[in-house]
């Protein structure tokens, strides 16, 4: 049999890893390059920073309109569908204040 997997992914990142100082080198040649357009700078010095630091944590927020209920009482689906679901009135088809016009 051949090598196992977990030792080819190891000698591979550290092929990968050997190659990090030179690929340092590269992006920071982009951004001293003074025909580099500053898009390409910017985007240089982003990889550099997400590198040596970190890539920073993207939050976001959303409005969403989400219930969760614990129960020790056991339910159908069905059951669980019809007591905790509320009905939203399709575009154009009610007047309900949940409606879409």
């Amino acid at each position: 049999m051949g090598r196992q997997t977990s030792e080819l992914v190891r000698e591979g990142l550290d092929a990968f890893r050997r190659d990090i100082p030179r690929a340092r080198l590269e992006l920071w040649a982009i951004v001293e390059n003074p025909l580099t357009p500053a898009s390409s700078k910017v985007r240089a010095l982003t990889e550099i920073l997400d590198r040596g630091l970190g890539k920073a944590v993207e939050h976001r927020e959303e409005n969403l309109n989400v219930r969760y209920v614990i129960t020790s009482v056991t339910m159908s689906k069905d059951e669980w569908i019809a007591k905790y679901i509320k009905p939203v009135d399709r575009v154009g088809t009610g007047s309900g204040s949940d409606s879409v016009n």
